[in-house]
């Protein structure tokens, strides 16, 4: 009898920047109920890269990409770094799951260098951990603690996306049914600054457009609907449904936005497909964080794109394991 259960975190970043910092971090707890004796197991693969550049003193790259295997859980830390007269870089990834399924995920970097004037400095990290146990049933819950913070400058756009998605496979007739639980994205074009935290989301950037969503035809908690975009200070686009209905911020008003999205940091995602089949099934959880943010600089283009082909390179190695 085949039985198995897939957890997918993806995390995957980018800042390039003056004085940028970035983290994206994913607490989490999978509560279901496993096959006797089984355990959690972890695939963790990563892709790191860290370049500074110097016009006079040359580029220091700095790369880290694998994967490795952890059975009954395990914990695993990357870092890289790069230095060049003026320009600094630095590119993380970790993650922590135990044996009975919960745990954390982040990545983070800074970018940084003293003088725009022939200095460039960047940070990319992409990191995917998967988590798998044997289960019979099709149902359960997810406890999901997304925790970001942002900054960009002038001239730069940031990005960030969080979504949730469970599969479910009849191993009896092989149909697929698959459902997304839980999205967000954040962007924001230009200076600004973001932070998701304890469940307080925090906007400070005059062009920016934000989205989050609960619910799905599986969903057995209260679902909801809030979305507003920000232009040129000003939000011009507003609206709050289903549990975060009348938090949504006041079209016209300007300043910073925040908005207290869950009173505990948590969000509890349980999910029925109401299925019994007396065989088993194959449950995929795909949690699939991370950000972006990008600001070239005269003379950087170069840089910027051997960072993005590097990104590219990343992003494929991770799909393939």
């Amino acid at each position: 009898m085949r039985k198995l259960l897939l957890v997918n975190i993806s995390t995957l970043l980018v800042a390039y920047a003056s004085g940028q910092t970035y983290s994206v971090q994913h607490g989490f707890n999978i509560a279901v109920n496993p096959s006797a004796g089984q355990q959690f197991q972890a695939n963790w693969s990563w892709g790191l890269q860290a370049i500074a550049r110097n016009r006079t003193n040359g580029n220091q790259v700095s790369n880290d990409y694998s994967n490795a295997n952890f059975t009954n859980g395990g914990s695993g830390l990357r870092q890289v770094s790069a230095s060049v007269n003026g320009a600094n870089a630095n590119s993380n990834a970790q993650f922590s799951l135990n044996s009975t399924g919960s745990g954390f995920h982040k990545t983070w970097g800074g970018a940084f260098f003293t003088n725009v004037n022939g200095r460039t400095a960047t940070s990319y990290s992409a990191s995917t951990l998967k988590a798998r146990i044997g289960t019979y049933h099709v149902q359960g819950g997810l406890q999901w603690s997304p925790n970001w913070q942002t900054d960009s400058v002038f001239g730069s756009k940031s990005l960030v996306r969080d979504p949730v998605t469970v599969s479910m496979l009849d191993l009896v007739t092989n149909a697929r049914r698959t459902s997304t639980l839980f999205d967000t994205t954040l962007e924001i074009d230009g200076a600004g600054t973001s932070t998701f935290a304890d469940g307080l989301l925090q906007v400070d950037a005059n062009d920016a457009y934000f989205r989050i969503q609960i619910g799905s035809d599986v969903m057995v908690n209260e679902g909801g609907f809030l979305e507003f975009r920000k232009v040129g200070g000003v939000v011009v686009e507003s609206v709050g449904e289903g549990r975060w209905a009348g938090f949504e911020p006041s079209l016209g008003s300007s300043g910073p936005v925040a908005l207290a999205l869950s009173s505990n940091g948590d969000f509890d995602l349980s999910f029925d497909f109401q299925e019994q089949n007396g065989v088993g099934y194959m449950l995929d959880f795909d949690f699939s964080g991370g950000g972006e943010s990008l600001v070239p600089e005269p003379g950087t283009i170069l840089v910027l794109g051997l960072g993005a082909a590097y990104l590219l390179v990343a992003r494929r190695r991770l799909k393939s394991n």
